[in-house]
């Protein structure tokens, strides 16, 4: 039985890829970045190594806070995917849920606040809680720690495949966000959640059993 859930966040439960890389555009004193541009940009490990690589100039703590400011009046315009927010206020009391989270601790907050999401969590794990990046097993580990559930009874719910390596790698159980910002089809073994709702249906169904969600 699923006895935990955990979650990406950008692209996941936000709709929030558009806003961030608006906030480093503006500090950076770019147009907006195309879409393929911000993928790769979004591998590098920090904001600080972002803005480097943007404007080609080192970025120090001043860029970095600039950045954070300009992502918190950027959050105000973020969302959660349509069904997020009912399916975590479902799962509350249910089974304990987190979150892990390339974002470093900042950037996840102010996003996690600005759209009401914080509070029903109750854990978060950000990228720079550990030391080596997705698909390194660390974080979801940590999240699963926290929540006091074994990572083979977890399921892990992101929108690349770097998530559902992740998942893989550390035992838990992967599910595609189809609904998400990078789901691309195919990911083999992974539970395919067309919509946040089918999460909750492999909660109550156990990842072994008829779902709505369909497997690839």
């Amino acid at each position: 039985m699923v006895a935990a859930v955990v979650w990406d966040m950008d692209g996941t439960l936000l709709d929030s890829v558009d806003a961030i890389a608006a906030a480093f555009a503006t500090v950076a004193g770019r147009p907006p970045i195309p879409p393929a541009e911000v993928e790769r940009l979004f591998r590098l490990p920090t904001p600080a190594a972002i803005l480097t690589d943007l404007t080609g100039t080192g970025a120090g703590p001043g860029e970095v806070d600039a950045f954070y400011a300009a992502l918190a009046v950027e959050a105000e315009r973020v969302e959660p995917y349509p069904g997020v927010h009912e399916v975590l206020a479902a799962l509350a009391g249910r089974v304990p849920t987190g979150v892990f989270t390339g974002s470093n601790a900042v950037a996840t907050g102010i996003l996690l606040r600005a759209t009401g999401l914080h509070d029903l969590l109750d854990t978060v794990v950000a990228g720079d809680d550990v030391t080596r990046r997705k698909p390194h097993p660390d974080g979801l580990e940590l999240a699963c720690r926290r929540l006091g559930v074994p990572p083979a009874a977890a399921l892990y719910v992101g929108d690349t495949d770097s998530d559902l390596t992740t998942a893989v790698n550390a035992g838990a159980v992967p599910a595609a966000a189809a609904w998400g910002h990078n789901h691309r089809p195919g990911a083999v073994g992974a539970a395919v959640c067309a919509r946040p709702a089918d999460v909750l249906a492999l909660v109550e169904a156990g990842p072994g059993r008829p779902t709505r969600a369909a497997r690839s």
